[in-house]
């Protein structure tokens, strides 16, 4: 990514602020300082190297002196020679704390409260639902009882449960970073099964539970998460690279296993913000083709397969909306 560019008071040259290194979800990059003489077509690099520039353009002081924030400071830079000065400045903010009385916010008072931001259920063969709240997994019962699954201090979301509801797959960072886990239902065993440098999200397993599709960020780390499928009895991850480049968001296999599907968010032009569809991804051609719902409707959130992978869930203008395909 590069910030507006600011041209010198002769014309002579261009400077700008650029990613140098990005680090991926939530797409956090480290910035350079960069200018362009535009004569000889050379590009410089005018900041150092472990330097913290601010995404801000420069600021021309003279035909050859820029200024620019990085590290918490103000910086001047000669752009003939490098040599670089900091310019000390110090401002005083006026604070009243008499006024100030210390309150103990809700959240963190030690009284019984009623649990919110309950997320990501699923519904098992038998009746009952798997859902995350308070960062962990718990599974209400069909006769109404709660079961706290996991209880650390970790986080686990992104659910999904296999079709004969034997395994649910989950994120969790528990090892240090996001990856997939499978947890067995019926004996409670926790496996992991990526070893990502950036964090998967959505994972959803095959019909028959042999491979387990999933998202992984791009080095923007916001509209261009690609689709992989790992294979799990060999451990071999595969990149759908015929894949629409999507925002993450839940898929759903079709029901012979040949197929995934998920809304992706198409633009038509810059002009316009572009809205949802859904595409269907052949997995052993790697190409995509586009699923038109009924009166160009376009999906909000989705999709979600039934058991048998023949219809779809999906969110549709605030309203669920099931569709078969």
């Amino acid at each position: 990514r590069m910030y507006p560019p600011r041209v010198s008071p002769d014309g002579a040259r261009i400077a700008w602020v650029q990613a140098r290194e990005r680090n991926g979800f939530p797409g956090v990059a480290i910035n350079e300082l960069v200018s362009l003489n535009m004569s000889s077509g050379k590009t410089t690099t005018l900041s150092p190297t472990n330097s913290d520039v601010f995404s801000q353009p420069p600021a021309w002081q003279n035909n050859t002196t820029l200024l620019y924030p990085a590290d918490g400071k103000i910086h001047r830079v000669n752009v003939d020679n490098l040599s670089a000065t900091t310019i000390p400045f110090a401002a005083t903010l006026p604070l009243a704390t008499d006024r100030y009385r210390k309150t103990i916010p809700l959240a963190f008072s030690q009284t019984d409260q009623p649990v919110l931001g309950i997320v990501d259920p699923v519904m098992l063969s038998d009746g009952s639902i798997v859902f995350t709240a308070l960062g962990d997994l718990w599974q209400l019962n069909a006769d109404g009882t709660l079961t706290q699954l996991t209880d650390d201090k970790y986080v686990e979301r992104d659910l999904s449960v296999s079709p004969d509801g034997t395994t649910v797959a989950y994120i969790g960072d528990r090892d240090g970073s996001m990856q997939i886990w499978l947890r067995d239902m019926t004996t409670g065993t926790e496996t992991r099964v990526t070893e990502r440098s950036s964090g998967p999200r959505y994972p959803v397993l095959s019909p028959d539970r042999s491979r387990l599709a999933y998202q992984q960020v791009g080095p923007i780390g916001t509209q261009d998460f690609t689709v992989r499928v790992l294979d799990l009895a060999t451990g071999k991850s595969r990149k759908q690279r015929g894949s629409p480049k999507i925002w993450p968001g839940r898929m759903a296999w079709s029901a012979d296993g040949k197929y995934i599907i998920v809304a992706e968010l198409h633009k038509a032009g810059r002009a316009t913000d572009g809205r949802n569809r859904l595409v269907r991804i052949d997995i052993a051609r790697d190409t995509f083709d586009v699923i038109e719902l009924p009166e160009g409707l376009s999906p909000d959130a989705g999709p979600v397969s039934n058991p048998s992978g023949s219809a779809l869930a999906l969110v549709i203008d605030g309203s669920p909306v099931s569709y078969t395909h």
